[in-house]
């Protein structure tokens, strides 16, 4: 995801991820990470009323550019900790 992992959007994210998936598996844990926005979406950004795409976000630009550093070093590290502490017990 592009935004901050403390974000409220993110708590909002995994909330719903959680529901999801709790509906027909048995979830267990999850963990989420920053990427970047893909070049045709930020293009359909500025082409459309963004309440169509997402929900409107005023530093929308910002978080763009601040997650096209993403995923890095410290991403991977958490998808790895998360599999270390769920499945190499």
């Amino acid at each position: 995801m592009a935004a901050s992992l403390t974000s409220e959007h993110a708590k909002k994210c995994f909330n719903n991820l959680t529901k999801l998936c709790s509906k027909k598996n048995n979830f267990i844990d999850g963990v989420l990470t920053r990427g970047k926005v893909s070049k045709d979406l930020q293009e359909k950004f500025t082409k459309f009323p963004l309440n169509i795409i997402h929900k409107f976000v005023p530093n929308m630009k910002e978080i763009i550019l601040e997650a096209d550093s993403h995923p890095n070093e410290t991403d991977f590290l958490l998808v790895k900790d998360f599999i270390d502490k769920n499945f190499n017990s």
